[in-house]
Order: structure tokens, then C-alpha cells, then sequence
């Protein structure tokens, strides 16, 4: 409900309520695990487009619940690069990683996808059992 209410105030539709608002949902998700959010660039540069809104959160909240749930990670680095028309987003674990053609078919990846496809982006994910996992999703700002 809390991200529905965030979603709708007009107040809230800046890059820098979205990276305030990612690095406290990773302070409640990661909870017990260290972890540290990065930025870089310029988060004044543009407004982000409805549809950044609409599926950066989602995404971001599903690469964490897929680390917390499955990773056994003890450690998350979390950055987030912007520029005037590109939004990056960067998340590595050293958790115990998986091989994507055995792991079981579920809906997170496949959302991942998805939702990656809806912005007119890309994403990116590396893992190899025992080194950890980075996701890497990349889309226009506006």
C-alpha cells in the first residue's frame, strides 16, 4: 500500500524521491545483511517517465526478495548511475549464485524480463554457481 501511495504523490515524481525511496526499501528487505547503495551522475537531469516509476520499484524489490530469499548473501552492492536519458541499475551479491538454464522455472525472472522489455531496456543477468550474481538493468529516463 505504502508504494501505491508513494507512486500517486505528485511530490514523489523526481529521480531523487525514486533513489530515496529504493535505498529504504533495501534497508527493510536487506535487513542483516550489509549492503551499500551508490549513486552517481546527475539525478536532477531529467524527470523520469511514468513508466520508469511504474517498474524500476517492482524490479528493484524482486532482484532483492530473489537475494534474500535464495542468495545466502553476506554482502549487496547496490549502484545506481544516471545521466540525462539513462537510467542504470546495478545490483551485485556474493551470494552462492545459479546456472539460469537449470535453475527452476518461477515468475521473478521472467518478470524481470518483462518488466525490462516494458521500459524499452535491457537486463542483464551474470551468475555462476558459487560467485554471486549481478543484475544489471538499463533504461531511457524519459
Amino acid at each position: 500500500m505504502r508504494d501505491i501511495v508513494w507512486f500517486l504523490d505528485p511530490a514523489s515524481d523526481n529521480l531523487d524521491e525514486l533513489l530515496m525511496r529504493m535505498n529504504q526499501t533495501a534497508r527493510t528487505m536487506l535487513r542483516g545483511i550489509p549492503f551499500e547503495f551508490q549513486r552517481a551522475g546527475d539525478s536532477g537531469a531529467a524527470k523520469p517517465s511514468l513508466e520508469l516509476r511504474r517498474n524500476v520499484i517492482p524490479a528493484f524489490k524482486e532482484i532483492l526478495h530473489n537475494i534474500v530469499r535464495h542468495a545466502h548473501a553476506t554482502r549487496v552492492d547496490i549502484l545506481i548511475e544516471l545521466s540525462s536519458r539513462q537510467f542504470l541499475m546495478r545490483i551485485r551479491d556474493d551470494g552462492v549464485g545459479f546456472d539460469e538454464a537449470v535453475v527452476r522455472a518461477g515468475n521473478g525472472l521472467k518478470n524481470l524480463r518483462r518488466r525490462a522489455a516494458d521500459l524499452e531496456g535491457t537486463l542483464q543477468i551474470e551468475s555462476r554457481p558459487g560467485q554471486g550474481t549481478t543484475v544489471t538493468l538499463s533504461a531511457p529516463i524519459t
